[in-house]
Parts: structure tokens; C-alpha cells; sequence
């Protein structure tokens, strides 16, 4: 199957699918920093690109490829060899580049193996311990949801047209440009989940981690707030803020909606040692709370599993200089968690960063149902003033 790249794709998908696709790897960043995994490409995107989608070919130039994701994502990005240890010449093909790593990749073997003739590590000197995989899956009605300040040209104009004509969709295409509601040039936010509130969630262990051999299941409950892990708010998007408006000018459009879809499921990873006891009290889940869409819904994003001792890692540097604590580690982190990433965000306190993403669980895919339901779209001028308010 030929790899399509858009906007709602993950980054691990596309990072995936491009290795599977022309057997190189792929470097996707988020300003200075590597890309998060689970982040969407739309989500990512920098300044005034314009999305869309497209496919690249086996002899589609290296330089060419990262010139085009940033033309249309606004994303940096690098292709590397396959074993991600080089960047490639960014004039040859990727059919090229791919020749040149087999043979990079052919020199290094004999030199490895050159290499295991001298004594190294035995394997009683190692001892890894075996790992047991829990599987936290949050299921429910849901859907996706985007939105953001639409102030391309051209985009702007599609929009204005389509209010005019009273045909807002949240697909609309038109002869110059295309706007998506998933994927325009400045997104604000763009998640697909359950909604938490109305879900409910079962746990297993699995023999693997990708989840694909079961154990048991030790958890089905039909409400997720009983389960016993902490719900915490990553993100609250009510209405923009002064700050951002002045940013754009007063011709922009804000635009976003949401479809609804039955059964999705948000299955996070636990990854944790034999020895050790999985304890979901030690789960935290962040979530993304839609209220500008005009509904209460929360989706969960991300989630960390942190053991006891690191809560009290975490309390300990955190509470340090509270002189009503006179023992932070006897307090309880979800009591504090929303203010300690709110005052992370803002800078500073990095060694608490560090713990938290040792922390941090994995995202396998969400999927639904498959059939979307109710389509809702929304249009504000910069005063937020209502353009567009309905079903679509």
C-alpha cells in the first residue's frame, strides 16, 4: 500500500509507515524537540501551511521530501538511515538512499561481527527482568474534535462562501484550496477519543507488548470513574484568549466541529516489572476538555503510570519549600498534579519533568466503531461573534 501522509496521521504512524514504505527512518520534530509519538501531524504544524495530503515516490528526492512536508505541514522533519544512526544525502533518491544504507548497513555487520570475536559482557553478567504488560482500555461514544483561527487567503475565502451559501460542512473543498476541520493552517487542537465522562474501561494482562496475547482480563467495569485511576485536565480550550487574537487579523475566521462515533476505544499500555504490583490508583490520564465546540465532552490525550516511590520522588521536590507540608511524601500527588504540570509548562522545575516522562504509557491506536454519526461544525468571527452554529 502506498503511504499517503495527511494531517490527522500520527507521528508514529507515519514513522512507521514510511520505514515499511521505503525502508528509511524518519526524524519528525516539534520545534527543537523530537515530535511526540501520539501527537497527530495537524497538531504539530507550524505557521502557514496549508495541509492537505500526499504521497511520496521511491524517486522522491531526500531534500525534496523534508521541503515538501514543511511546504505543506509546516513540520521539520529528516530522513536517517534505517537504523537511525545518520542523516541522508539529501540529493539522492530515496530509492538511492536506500542502496546506500544496505551497503552502510553490510560494512557495519562484518564489523560487528569482526568485533564479537573479542570477549565482551557474558550473559549471567546481564540480568534484565521480565516485563508484564497491562492494558487500560477506556471505551465510549466519543468522536473527533478540532478547532482553530483560519487566516489564509484562500481558505478564507472558501469559508466566506460556503457561510454565505449556507453550505458549511466539515469537509469543504473548492478549485484552489481545500479546508478541513482536521487539518487547516492554524489548529488549536485535533483529538479522537471516547468521551471519559460516559465511558467505561477494562484492564488485562498481556504476554506482549503490543498487546496481543491475553492473559486475563482483571477489571470490567461499567463505569470508568469507579475504576480507581485519576482523571487529571491537560488542556481546557472555553474560549481564545486576547493574547492569541492579537496575533491574527481581524479578517480570520475561528472554524473547528466534531463527528460523533460509537465504541472507541483508548487502550493505554502499562509496562511494568514482574516483580512489581500494578496498581491502577497509580494511573493518571490526561484528558482535553472541547467546551468552545459547544459541548461537554472530555477526551482522554496521554496518561502516566507513576509507582508509589515516585510520587513521593515528585512530592518531595515539589513541596520542598510549602511550609504548611511537614512531610510532602505523606501527601497525595493527584492532589497536586494539575498545579505541578501547570508550573512545568510555565518553566522550571525540570527534574520533576525528567520522572514524569520515565512515566509516561503508551498509546496503541484508537479506534471506533467505524461509522461516524452526528456532524457538528462552528464559525466565529475574532469578536466571537456566532456565524455558524449547527449540524452539518
Amino acid at each position: 500500500m502506498a503511504l499517503n501522509i495527511s494531517g490527522r496521521m500520527k507521528v508514529k504512524t507515519l514513522k512507521s509507515q514510511f520505514k515499511d514504505g521505503f525502508g528509511l527512518s524518519i526524524r519528525i520534530y516539534d520545534g527543537r524537540s523530537f515530535a511526540d509519538d501520539d501527537a497527530t501531524l495537524a497538531s504539530i504544524r507550524k505557521g502557514d501551511s496549508k495541509g492537505g495530503e500526499f504521497s511520496p515516490k521511491k524517486n522522491t528526492k531526500v531534500g525534496n521530501l523534508e521541503d515538501k512536508i514543511m511546504e505543506m505541514f509546516g513540520i521539520k522533519t529528516q530522513i536517517s538511515g534505517s537504523d537511525d544512526s545518520y542523516l541522508c544525502n539529501n540529493d539522492l533518491t530515496l530509492k538511492a538512499a536506500l542502496e546506500e544504507d544496505e551497503l552502510k548497513m553490510g560494512r557495519k555487520d562484518k564489523k560487528v561481527a569482526k568485533n564479537s570475536l573479542i570477549p565482551t559482557t557474558t550473559q549471567e553478567d546481564v540480568v534484565e527482568k521480565n516485563k508484564r504488560y497491562y492494558k487500560v482500555d477506556i471505551v465510549g461514544t466519543g468522536g473527533e474534535y478540532a478547532y482553530g483561527i483560519v487566516h489564509d487567503e484562500d481558505q478564507l475565502t472558501l469559508l466566506r462562501e460556503r457561510l454565505e451559501n449556507n453550505e458549511i460542512a466539515l469537509e469543504m473543498y473548492g478549485d484552489e484550496v481545500d479546508l478541513m476541520f482536521f487539518d487547516f493552517n492554524h489548529q488549536l487542537f485535533h483529538c479522537y477519543g471516547p468521551n471519559i465522562e460516559e465511558s467505561y474501561t477494562t484492564i488485562s494482562i498481556y504476554e506482549d507488548e503490543g498487546c496481543e496475547e491475553e492473559i486475563e482480563e482483571i477489571v470490567s467495569s461499567e463505569n470508568t470513574d469507579s475504576v480507581g485511576l485519576h482523571i487529571f485536565f491537560q488542556a481546557i480550550f472555553q474560549n481564545l484568549s486576547k493574547q492569541l487574537k492579537d496575533k491574527f487579523s481581524a479578517e480570520s475566521l475561528q472554524f473547528g466541529g466534531y463527528y460523533t462515533e460509537k465504541r472507541i476505544h483508548f487502550p493505554i499500555v502499562v509496562a511494568i516489572d514482574e516483580d512489581h504490583e500494578f496498581d491502577v490508583n497509580n494511573l493518571y490520564v490526561g484528558t482535553i476538555w472541547v467546551g468552545i465546540l459547544n459541548t461537554e465532552v472530555d477526551i482522554p490525550r496521554m496518561a502516566y503510570y507513576i509507582p508509589r516511590e515516585s510520587a513521593q520522588q515528585i512530592l518531595k521536590i515539589y513541596l520542598e519549600n510549602d511550609e504548611d507540608v511537614s512531610n510532602p511524601e505523606d501527601e497525595e500527588l493527584s492532589e497536586y498534579f494539575e498545579d505541578l504540570l501547570i508550573d512545568i509548562k510555565n518553566g522550571g522545575l525540570g527534574s520533576i519533568q525528567e520522572i514524569l516522562d520515565n512515566c509516561r504509557c503508551e498509546i496503541l491506536d484508537i479506534e471506533g466503531k467505524g461509522e461516524s454519526e452526528e456532524h457538528f461544525a462552528i464559525v466565529k468571527d475574532m469578536d466571537d461573534e456566532i456565524l455558524f452554529d449547527d449540524e452539518c
